[in-house]
C-alpha cells in the first residue's frame, strides 16, 4: 500500500494498493494526489519509506 496523508489533519489524500512496492505503485499514488489537488497548490512531500521513493522517476513527477 502506498498512501499520502496530510500531516496536519492526518487525512488520507491518495492511496493505491499493489502486490509489489514498485515505481508504478508510487507513480499511481502521486498521480491520484495531483488529480485531486487544486491547480494552484504546491504540496511539500516527505518520505522515508524506502528505495522506491528515491527513484529519479518519483522525484521528477513532483
Amino acid at each position: 500500500m502506498s498512501a499520502i496523508t496530510d500531516e496536519a489533519s492526518k487525512e488520507i489524500l491518495a492511496f493505491q494498493i499493489s502486490n509489489s512496492p514498485n515505481c508504478i505503485l508510487i507513480t499511481k499514488t502521486v498521480d491520484e494526489l495531483i488529480n485531486k489537488l487544486p491547480s494552484n497548490v504546491q504540496p511539500i512531500t516527505h518520505s522515508d519509506q524506502g528505495w522506491h521513493y528515491q527513484l529519479d522517476s518519483y522525484r521528477q513527477i513532483l
